[in-house]
């Protein structure tokens, strides 16, 4: 037996493959990749801002992975001073209306305790689960789905 140093994007693409395979095979309903659609599109990336002029109060970005017709959100940020004024709702919505459109029917979001969990239960997202002391000690992940 040895355990030897490998190319890290051939590892992570084998790595990948493997855990769709599981995915699709232990939770079929979420994860059943549709491969007509994987094959046609490559996954799109959209970013949205609330400006009001020239001044944004408030960015989400995310990205549709159409093999698994699913919105990810991967960064949103309000303003301080724009908080609780339903900025972030709107950036929220606008952002899955745009992913239904394209033939997206779940959204998953990570986020960290002091990051709102509580606003994406508000707006409709089901915990998937939470891990205390990660990513860092003191610091609660939170992984959370919403069916669009």
């Amino acid at each position: 037996m040895a355990i030897i140093e490998v190319n890290y994007k051939k590892t992570q693409e084998i790595i990948w493959e493997q855990l769709e395979q599981l995915a699709v095979e232990k939770a079929p309903e979420i994860f059943t990749p549709n491969t007509d659609i994987a094959v046609a599109k490559a996954d799109r990336e959209i970013a949205l801002a609330y400006q009001v002029g020239n001044v944004t109060f408030g960015r989400i970005a995310g990205r549709i992975e159409y093999g698994y017709d699913a919105l990810k959100i991967e960064a949103f940020a309000v303003e301080k001073e724009a908080r609780g004024k339903g900025i972030g709702r709107q950036l929220l919505q606008a952002i899955e209306d745009m992913a239904i459109k394209e033939g997206c029917r779940t959204a998953f979001v990570e986020t960290v305790h002091f990051s709102a969990p509580a606003f994406y239960q508000k707006n409709g997202y089901a915990l998937l689960g939470k891990l205390g002391n990660y990513p860092a000690p003191g610091i609660t992940n939170y992984w959370f789905y919403k069916r669009l």
